[in-house]
């Protein structure tokens, strides 16, 4: 899921909204809608190998599930790392967080690797 919009002012606030694991762009919809009804500009994008189209290791959809087979098989997300994260954010912003603050974490404890 993807979601941009145009904000009713130049003077609208722009709030780019970064996902956790285990969710994608969609657990934004309603805080989304309530931004946009403020006159805000939004942006909401799946990170890389997550939201509605992520994809799962094979095993994990076979039943009866097998247990070995889930424990060795590679993740289909296993390549990607915090850079292609913040390089799908900072896309978000043409390619450049140069004056634009940053802030994140999380649950995990994962600090945002961003910076101005």
């Amino acid at each position: 899921m993807h979601q941009d919009t145009e904000p009713e002012s130049p003077d609208a606030t722009i709030f780019v909204l970064v996902h956790g694991g285990a969710h994608g762009a969609w657990a934004f919809g309603r805080l989304a809608s309530l931004l946009v009804q403020e006159g805000h500009q939004v942006v909401a994008q799946d990170l890389p190998g997550h939201g509605l189209g992520a994809g799962f290791p094979r095993s994990y959809t076979t039943r009866p599930l097998n247990l070995q087979e889930f424990a060795t098989e590679p993740s289909p997300i296993a390549h990607l790392s915090l850079r292609d994260y913040s390089e799908q954010v900072i896309g978000c912003f043409g390619g450049s967080l140069h004056g634009c603050p940053t802030a994140g974490s999380s649950s995990s404890g994962t600090a945002w690797p961003g910076s101005c």
